[in-house]
């Protein structure tokens, strides 16, 4: 995905509660959508869970406003933004992070077994990050999206996320139709 897709479907996501410099600094920093929304998440729990600081009855001194438009940031011209630092990958790939059961499902795979994985749990928790891992360790290089499949996908136009509550029943029959395709075909593993 395109830098500027990801700002724009992060913007739309977070956009409302969040500063669009720190929404920036999410895409600078990570690779992929999946990435930059748990770091998103993880920067915003943390913010929360800061103590606020008690006044001390002190008049602040007023600092006049900056502009922190993306348009500047990108230029170079607005040195106030901070690139935050690469964060190793939590997952690193080890064999540990992953649930008991993944061993035994890549064994299937690389056997030639036609194996459909069904994935349930929040947003955020992993389920696309461990998707991904489960493909790469059993075809490499493949393209995800004959593959990985979500009701999502049926929201996203052009590259922007587009959540419409009222089609979900589309997005649903929608998902279903193109797993039942590609399991016709024969495709494996295919992860819901």
């Amino acid at each position: 995905m395109q830098t500027d897709e990801m700002l724009a479907q992060l913007t739309e996501m977070f956009g409302d509660y969040m500063d669009q410099t720190r929404i920036a600094t999410a895409v600078l920093c990570n690779k992929d959508l999946e990435s930059c929304i748990e770091f998103l998440l993880k920067d915003d729990a943390k913010e929360v869970a800061q103590p606020q600081s008690t006044s001390t009855g002190a008049i602040k001194k007023t600092v006049p406003p900056k502009s922190n438009d993306f348009a500047s940031f990108l230029k170079g011209g607005n040195q106030q933004f901070g690139v935050l630092p690469q964060r190793p990958n939590s997952r690193g790939g080890r064999g540990d992070d992953y649930p008991p059961n993944f061993a035994e499902i890549v064994e299937m795979i690389s056997k030639g077994l036609r194996v459909m994985v069904l994935m349930r749990g929040p947003p955020g928790s992993g389920k696309s990050h461990l998707a991904r891992a489960l493909i790469d360790k059993t075809l490499g290089n493949s393209d995800y999206r004959n593959h990985v499949f979500g009701a999502d996908d049926y929201f996203l136009v052009n590259g922007v996320y587009r959540w419409q509550p009222d089609r979900l029943d589309d997005a649903h029959r929608f998902n279903q139709s193109n797993v039942r395709n590609k399991a016709i075909a024969g495709w494996s593993p295919i992860v819901v």
